[in-house]
């Protein structure tokens, strides 16, 4: 009897830990299959996408249920971000956030409908006592919906009692992932001194194979000069042929040693402009969301990602990378153990040159020998061959009538035989395998040059690179001069790429920030002469507590804590050109770089005027020239300047909106009966240009009083609900629009109803 109590109470505890697990495990809040088609950790713009989107099937009206036990904690209702939010304060201490709902269960949206009619506004953040509106796990909540922002859908959080987002796939939340991520492609970015790729570019990207499911490569072998960071395009996905997806985890190894991960295991809203650093920014806002650095910059506050060797991710930084071949390897691993993994070689020589020229011995006219020596130690760079390249016009090519030998203490001797071999220009180029190694010139540059001349210039996110291209039989030295208002601020000094260009990158300093004129010639020496490109309009900013840059009309507004660190940036106009749909106050207002990541959002002012009477109607626009779009920013009118404020660059311009909204598709018709007592009131609300600010601007009223307006900005639908039976007889109804720039759209009819 002993034996058969305790066998019989093992059992009671078995059965009670297993109930009791199962009350405490959480639950997807849709019973649908779930899909997923945005990840935790997506790139949005200047923040982290903070939980999961669950699809629903392309509408809206899919049952939700609460994932535990707990209550209704906060209550939120907006026309855009989460539209209609849910907060559940789960008894195990974990918040549950629910976005862009169509409806609530009863009790919850009776609290918001109260809160609403009593304040007269759309626009709610409600916090309920503890404990006010108890919830079960599994009880009904409401239905999915397409409020706020994006096509219909199930934004889903989970979050720790402190607000800290969690990756709802690492925390109860499971899912039948079988897939592993995918690579696409491979990039690499000079991050130190003024160096540029043999491309003449700073940074590089190569489209990577697939050795199978889980294994790609990198075909090529490349060499480095000085320090880079990688990026790569990855994604995951749930299933095959679904969404695209943040990965979990990215980590970079050099060597087989780790060197640098980034993990979206938690987040923090304090940090989220440190999303423009995790993703690669430039890639992100042209719609490649995808492109994951594997470097960490100055300002990245997000602690996910991290170097365990202070070398903060960046190749090359640190002294104990040996010249000659790496080996590569990152791994892409998401939430539920599946990986892929990249891998491929790298040669670092750490030097411009990895042979130097010692010395030349000119045996005729037709005839030299050029003398080099290692300048690093080449034991492993692995070298299959040696020959000096000759280039005409732009192109690069063998010297065939050139003699190579290696010596026993590592120096070459170089044989060049041919007529004009003493102008001829020449590089090493070294063969390693699938690897060329590129050494810079060891002849033909003179110290001046006759040619046609045409300097072209690009502001990057980290510098300027200034190109000169050059119509000319020989190579030469060159200079750039650096003047404001006439002043030389310094000399910089292109790198001959080919005989018809050069090009120079030039890092922000001090003594450049501003510069109206570059001055340029085909030598080092002033004394020749010097061609000149002016009207320029670059500055640089993040030195100055307050930098007030005016361009005609236009101001604009920066201080130290405007961007991260100091960089430059260009400014340029351009008249405009009658458009249909807009009305521009005068020309277009360039700033570039067009991408760039700030820190805080900087001032743009534009002066229209005292005594125009049109100015209350005016704004200013933010115009996407590729896609033809033109954005109505939030812009203040003080009397004479017209104010917003921005966090990039682009094109922007004053214009008038002079249009009032207008509807369409309204669902009762002046004079018309209609049968149903608690009628909804429907229409199609356009606006060509300023659009509706907020809850504030669309006023319906029903008999004289205010009810609940119901409105998409992305589709344009309005619809606000009658909540009590009407009276058998004549109805009033009024609809009174306006838009940001003031234009005002009204409409009042009377309609019947009857039983």
């Amino acid at each position: 009897m002993r034996y058969m109590s305790d066998k019989v109470l093992i059992t009671l505890v078995y059965v009670l830990l297993m109930f009791s697990g199962n009350i405490l495990a959480e639950e997807w809040p849709v019973k649908r299959k779930i899909d997923l088609s945005s990840g935790f950790g997506d790139f949005r713009q200047n923040r982290f996408h903070t939980g999961v989107d669950i699809r629903t099937g392309g509408k809206s009206g899919e049952s939700l249920f609460s994932p535990v036990d707990g209550y209704i904690h906060r209550i939120r209702a907006s026309y855009t971000g989460y539209g209609k939010g849910l907060y559940i304060q789960g008894d195990n201490g974990y918040i549950y956030v629910f976005a862009h709902l169509k409806d609530f269960a009863a009790e919850i949206d009776t609290v918001l409908k109260q809160a609403q009619l009593a304040s007269k506004r759309y626009f709610q953040d409600i916090y309920l006592p503890k404990d006010s509106i108890r919830i079960k796990k599994g009880e009904f909540l409401g239905y999915s919906g397409q409020t706020g922002a994006g096509a219909p859908h199930l934004h889903f959080e989970k979050r720790t009692a402190e607000n800290y987002p969690l990756n709802p796939l690492l925390h109860e939340f499971d899912l039948n992932d079988k897939i592993a991520p995918v690579f696409e492609s491979i990039g690499f970015k000079q991050l130190e001194n003024n160096d540029l790729f043999d491309t003449g570019t700073r940074e590089l990207e190569f489209p990577v194979s697939g050795k199978s499911a889980t294994r790609y490569t990198l075909d090529t072998v490349l060499s480095f000069k000085s320090p880079f960071g990688i990026y790569t395009s990855v994604f995951d996905n749930m299933r095959a042929g679904g969404m695209k997806q943040a990965v979990y985890s990215v980590k970079l190894y050099i060597d087989d040693n780790l060197y640098y991960e980034s993990v979206f295991d938690t987040l923090d809203f304090d940090v989220q402009r440190s999303v423009n650093f995790e993703y690669k920014y430039s890639h992100a806002v042209n719609g490649d969301k995808r492109v994951r650095r594997l470097y960490h910059g100055i300002g990245n506050e997000y602690d996910g990602s991290r170097s365990p060797n202070n070398s903060n991710g960046i190749i090359g930084v640190t002294d104990n990378l040996r010249p000659g071949y790496h080996k590569v390897k990152i791994i892409a691993e998401d939430c539920f153990g599946n990986s892929s993994t990249l891998t491929y070689d790298f040669i670092w020589t750490g030097t411009p040159n990895v042979y130097v020229l010692d010395s030349i011995q000119k045996v005729n006219l037709d005839k030299r020998i050029f003398y080099f020596s290692p300048n690093v130690d080449i034991t492993n760079f692995k070298i299959d061959s040696i020959v000096p390249f000759l280039n005409r016009g732009q192109l690069w090519g063998r010297v065939r009538t050139s003699e190579v030998s290696k010596l026993d203490n590592g120096q070459i001797i170089c044989t060049i035989t041919g007529n004009g071999s003493e102008r001829a220009t020449m590089k090493l180029y070294l063969f390693s395998g699938k690897a060329v190694i590129r050494d810079n010139l060891f002849s033909g540059l003179l110290e001046r040059g006759k040619s046609s001349v045409w300097l072209d210039y690009e502001v990057l996110d980290d510098g300027l690179l200034v190109k000169l291209k050059v119509r000319s039989r020989i190579s030469s030295d060159s200079r750039l001069e650096i003047y404001a208002n006439d002043s030389l601020l310094g000399f910089e000094y292109p790198t001959h790429f080919s005989m018809e260009e050069y090009r120079c990158f030039i890092p922000p300093k001090p003594a450049y920030k501003r510069i109206d004129k570059i001055g340029f010639s085909m030598s080092k020496d002033t004394i020749y002469h010097t061609l000149y490109r002016d009207s320029l309009n670059l500055h640089i900013i993040g030195y100055e507590d307050n930098q007030q840059i005016a361009i005609k009309d236009m101001v604009y507004e920066f201080n130290k804590n405007t961007v991260y660190k100091p960089m430059f940036v260009d400014f340029a106009t351009k008249p405009s050109v009658p458009e249909m749909g807009i009305r521009y106050v005068s020309g277009k207002y360039m700033l570039y770089p067009e991408a760039f990541v700030c820190k805080n959002d900087f001032k743009v002012s534009y002066h229209i005027g005292e005594n125009n009477r049109f100015a209350p109607q005016a704004g200013l626009v933010w115009i996407d020239e590729k896609k033809n779009e033109k954005f109505w920013l939030e812009t203040e009118y003080d009397g004479a300047y017209l104010t917003t404020t921005s966090s990039g660059g682009g094109t922007f311009a004053p214009a008038y909106d002079l249009v009032a909204p207008e509807i369409a598709r309204l669902s009762h018709k002046d004079g018309a009966t209609y049968r149903n007592l608690t009628p909804t009131i429907s229409f199609l609300l356009t606006d060509d240009l300023s659009g509706i600010q907020d809850d504030r601007s669309i006023v319906v009223k029903l008999n004289g009083d205010w009810m609940i307006p119901e409105y998409d900005p992305e589709s344009g639908q309005f619809f606000t609900k009658v909540l009590a039976p009407l009276k058998v007889g004549k109805h009033h109804l009024g609809i009174e629009i306006t838009d940001r720039a003031g234009n005002k759209f009204e409409q009042y009819l009377n309609f019947f109803v009857k039983k």
